[in-house]
């Protein structure tokens, strides 16, 4: 029996070590720190897309394909998880629109003009805390949206469209890109890119630029690249050749000015990279089990990234900000954000 318990032990102990071993890390320690927020394989199961409201509250997408599916508000000084959603299953992506309500995405088909794409409203307490949702079905015509995951929603104006419209992608091999202009609970849609151009599953998307140079930027995951796409839909590689990107799935730009993707591969670790304009490729973190969601705070600048496997939200903390200038994109969300600090909530 003892040979038992021992032999029990050792495999028990092995095993912890490659957990131990297998966590996220930086590859340059020298760029920040990497610290696990929270872990709740409840609230936080299967969490994909994040988003930050303009009083700085994060929010995660929970891709549950049953009734536990929806919204959490993740206290990113505590690490509590309260799911503020719940009952609408397959959330992917969310994002904020200027009129402070949420947009969320829902990867199902096949294709239809309601249920794939939702408006969250927010109620708030005095201090500017989450404490209800409603949520809203967006009309879409007379284009219909199938497995739509990818969500960007534009905050000013430009060749892209106006401020508040949304662009979607279809997570589908010869998925689609569409913009949608939003009028109440109607949305009228324009496909930007057709199935014709055979685009192997488009997930992730942001829009910014490196300066002035705004453009919309598209993971394309079974292709292992990043694509910017012009205002008429054209569609060019990002990056220099010898990347070493696997299967991209969501993409944000920092404050820092860089572009940064994570990666969710089929087996394997993922991980999170960044490119400057000029599409040289850094290797940020390694590790995750399925990284998915980016969100940086427009407060503090660190980047939360959601595991999706371990039901983890990770905050990274970077030593020190870089001389690269801010995008547009996250100027005007800080020129909404109140003049109120977390500090002195209540």
């Amino acid at each position: 029996m003892n040979i038992i318990y021992l032999a029990v032990f050792i495999v028990f102990s092995l095993t912890a070590g490659n957990q131990l071993l297998a966590a996220p890390v930086l590859v340059n320690p020298a760029l920040g720190s990497l610290s696990l927020l929270t872990h709740d394989t409840t609230a936080l199961r299967r969490v994909d897309g994040l988003t930050f409201d303009a009083h700085g509250n994060l929010f995660a997408a929970l891709e549950v394909t049953n009734s536990n599916g929806g919204i959490a508000y993740v206290d990113i000084d505590t690490g509590a998880v309260t799911q503020i959603v719940t009952g609408v299953s397959g959330v992917d992506q969310i994002d904020l629109h200027p009129s402070g309500a949420l947009h969320i995405t829902r990867e199902f088909g096949p294709e239809q003009t309601t249920g794939r794409l939702l408006r969250v409203d927010l109620d708030y307490d005095a201090n500017q805390i989450p404490v209800a949702a409603a949520v809203t079905d967006i009309t879409t015509s007379p284009n219909g949206l199938d497995n739509v995951e990818g969500l960007v929603t534009l905050q000013q104006d430009s060749a892209y469209g106006s401020a508040g419209d949304l662009i979607v992608g279809e997570d589908l091999v010869n998925g689609r890109i569409l913009h949608i202009a939003l009028n109440g609970d109607d949305g009228a849609t324009a496909v930007l890119v057709d199935t014709g151009v055979a685009l192997q599953r488009p997930e992730g998307m942001a829009f910014g630029g490196f300066g002035a140079d705004l453009a919309l930027y598209v993971a394309e995951t079974l292709n292992n690249r990043i694509l910017r796409m012009e205002p008429d839909g054209s569609l060019s590689v990002f990056g220099l050749p010898g990347g070493s990107l696997v299967r991209p799935d969501n993409l944000e730009f920092g404050p820092d000015g860089y572009l940064y993707a994570a990666e969710d591969p089929a087996s394997g670790t993922g991980r999170i990279l960044r490119y400057d304009a000029a599409g040289n490729e850094e290797i940020v973190a390694t590790g995750f089990s399925k990284a998915s969601g980016l969100a940086f705070d427009p407060l503090s600048g660190d980047l939360f990234i959601g595991e999706q496997n371990e039901a983890n939200l990770w905050r990274l903390s970077f030593t020190s900000p870089t001389s690269v200038p801010i995008p547009p994109t996250i100027l005007l969300l800080l020129t909404f954000l109140p003049l109120l600090s977390r500090s002195n909530r209540g």
